[in-house]
């Protein structure tokens, strides 16, 4: 596989990062950089969780109280949302909108086993299940993807139409959704019918079109033009050129030319951050 270098900028400092292991790091709507952690736990409940939201460069931090662990957070409307991504009882509410004052304002049932979330432009939230999720007695994750309004009612639930109906590969564990700058939404995840699928969901036009990545162990997802950029989990940037199905691997440096090891990636759209400690980098 060809390699080529990627050159990140040094982007922000957060001090944060140092004192506490984040649980969440992504990208709001507008590139935002949204950061969750846990401040304290006494053993039991309240849980007392930070919020560090990082917007054009303003950082700005929030507290959140919650009766259980929280493991996702996205920006919904001027709201935060923020969900545990299992359950300990059927049917029980794991999906929380906060304002920023800490006040709750709604919650409602996402099921178990979520594995990633994305909020769109219409704030729907897109979430992608784990195997866990996905086999559950529950039922609501059985299909891989689900998308619910800002209420938590199901908007999609339809993937298992495409399986079906087109042959595509059946999520078995969905390890990234994407939503790019036209709002389409992009899948990565394990099927044991296909090598890594990659799968478009076209919004607006209601269609889809799905690939072999024949790349494993990924965690991100970020989309550009013709491209699709799988993140995985030991540190890999891998580009995929979805015209002839050439794959390149890219190597991050500095700007001084010292190779970065990240301990992880996070992004949106066509956006990608690497965080090395408690700095955050682009390229």
């Amino acid at each position: 596989m060809n390699t080529d270098k990627l050159i990140f900028n040094k982007y922000y400092e957060i001090t944060e990062l140092s004192k506490y292991e984040p649980i969440s790091v992504d990208l709001g709507l507008k590139d935002d950089i949204l950061i969750l952690y846990l401040h304290e736990n006494t053993n039991g409940n309240p849980f007392l969780y930070k919020i560090v939201h990082l917007d054009n460069g303003e950082k700005r931090s929030y507290e959140v109280v919650a009766n259980k662990e929280l493991h996702f957070l996205q920006l919904i409307e001027d709201n935060y949302l923020l969900i545990c991504g299992y359950l300990t009882h059927d049917q029980e509410n794991n999906a929380f909108i906060y304002d920023k004052k800490g006040n709750l304002l709604k919650e409602f049932c996402v099921g178990n086993g979520v594995n990633t979330c994305k909020v769109d432009q219409d704030h729907h939230i897109w979430i992608g299940y784990s195997d866990e999720g996905i086999f559950h007695e529950s039922e609501i994750g059985s299909k891989g993807i689900v998308c619910f309004d800002k209420n938590g009612a199901i908007i999609y639930d339809a993937f298992d139409m495409l399986v079906e109906q087109r042959n595509f590969p059946p999520i078995d564990h969905c390890h990234a959704v994407n939503i790019s700058d036209s709002n389409d939404v992009w899948l990565y995840y394990y099927s044991a019918d296909a090598k890594y699928p990659i799968v478009q969901l076209k919004k607006n036009s209601n269609t889809a079109c799905w690939w072999e990545s024949n790349v494993s162990r990924g965690e991100n997802l970020v989309v550009g033009h013709n491209m699709v950029f799988v993140l995985t989990n030991e540190g890999d940037i891998v580009g995929i050129n979805l015209e002839n199905k050439k794959h390149k691997e890219y190597t991050a440096y500095d700007t001084q030319g010292n190779k970065l090891t990240f301990d992880y990636y996070f992004g949106r759209g066509s956006i990608l951050y690497g965080v090395s400690k408690n700095i955050i980098y682009n390229p």
